[in-house]
């Protein structure tokens, strides 16, 4: 997983954290500053693993799926 905080009220404190897991499914966390307490649910549900750290401009998160490199998986390229 590679997080990606971010402060959508634009105070200075971190309020949402995105994040991607090997599974293909994007996270995001929420922090509700009256009871001091983070709550996580699926924004994304995908077939293939999130394999970078999500980015956020604006109102968008934007993200990549795939999966790692491996030899093995290649095809003769001779």
């Amino acid at each position: 997983m590679h997080p990606k905080p971010s402060i959508p009220d634009g105070d200075g404190a971190i309020d949402r954290i995105y994040a991607g897991d090997e599974e293909g499914k994007l996270w995001r966390a929420d922090y509700n500053a009256s009871s001091g307490t983070w709550s996580a649910k699926v924004k994304f549900n995908g077939s293939r693993p999130i394999t970078g750290a999500p980015d956020v401009a604006g109102n968008t998160v934007i993200f990549s799926t795939g999966i790692y490199f491996n030899p093995s998986t290649q095809g003769d390229t001779g």
